[in-house]
């Protein structure tokens, strides 16, 4: 077991670093990536609101005691590329918690043993929703890479899309570069958004970080190619980080559309390139959409007004490097 602390760093600037990957592997055969964490409330279907329980009663209708989120289960070559990740980021938070400055960093990783037996899973090799021979490739992205291949992965989909982008995001604050490329979506690209909101059955903690969504609203409407949604089942938190493009593409983990993300946590996602995942993935979206309130551009235009835009700003410049 190792701990993974949330570090907070003043200079050169000020922001907190999480270990924010949620990912599991199993004999280096079954994999699991995408946002959901093990927590109780984390590991619900999300679809409902939660049972009242009395001794929470204050807190669930404050805190969300419930989430709506997604993953992928696999089976594969990938189980191999994330066992070796996850010894990395093990090594990596190893050397942060002692942190002795001369301390090499210890990779631990040992592949297991061909001789070894593998787990058999059947429910999922028996499942019909199984789509076999998919390409998928892992991305990692971390504080101390010079660059970060998340938010890379992100744009360059994005910039290449030609028909639909469809996303299911907790929360929309990225950082300028994605930002710009998710506003350039030529016209002839549908935008469907489904995030939280502070109105309806949302939680009130959304109220801490979701009022930098809105300020992506307008943009995203002035192309003339958007629908947009804010998830709407009382006291569930929207937790998904997931992108579809042009029913082909799937991007899926833990990478929020945030500044944390780009700039500060280490994350990890699988991108998809297969036309029969990503309808799966577009068809549990469709569900979303349906436990969702569609947001108007009348409504847009009346969250435009200067308190609003200070709410946003102070979340985005002063909160967005240490919350989400």
């Amino acid at each position: 077991f190792q701990r993974t602390p949330l570090l907070a760093e003043l200079a050169p600037t000020p922001r907190s670093i999480e270990n924010h990957v949620k990912m599991m592997v199993v004999d280096e055969k079954y994999w699991v990536v995408g946002g959901t964490g093990m927590a109780e409330h984390l590991c619900t279907a999300g679809d409902k609101a939660p049972e009242p329980q009395p001794a929470r009663i204050w807190s669930q209708r404050v805190v969300a005691k419930a989430t709506r989120d997604m993953d992928v289960i696999g089976k594969g070559a990938a189980a191999q590329t994330l066992a070796l990740e996850f010894f990395k980021l093990w090594a990596v938070f190893d050397y942060r918690v002692k942190g002795d400055p001369d301390a090499p960093l210890v990779n631990a990783y040992k592949a297991l043993s061909p001789e070894l037996p593998r787990a058999e899973v059947a429910v999922f090799d028996t499942s019909p929703d199984l789509v076999h021979t998919v390409a998928c490739k892992v991305i990692v992205c971390g504080p101390e890479h010079p660059t970060n291949a998340c938010t890379d992965a992100y744009i360059e989909r994005l910039q290449g899309a030609r028909r639909s982008v469809r996303l299911g995001q907790m929360n929309v604050n990225p950082g300028p570069e994605l930002r710009q490329a998710l506003y350039n979506l030529p016209e002839s690209v549908h935008c469907d958004l489904i995030t939280t909101g502070v109105e309806g059955n949302s939680p009130v903690t959304n109220h801490f970080f979701a009022w930098t969504n809105f300020r992506h609203y307008q943009p995203l409407l002035a192309r003339g190619a958007a629908t947009l949604y804010e998830y709407d089942v009382p006291g569930v938190l929207y937790h998904k980080k997931v992108m579809t493009v042009d029913e082909r593409y799937t991007l899926l983990g833990s990478y929020n559309l945030s500044q944390k993300s780009d700039c500060s946590d280490y994350e990890l996602l699988m991108e998809i390139d297969s036309r029969r995942t990503t309808q799966r993935v577009n068809d549990v979206l469709d569900r979303d959409t349906k436990l969702s309130r569609e947001v108007s551009p009348q409504e847009v235009q009346e969250r435009n007004k200067l308190r609003h835009r200070i709410l946003a700003a102070v979340q985005r410049h002063l909160l967005g490097s240490f919350i989400v």
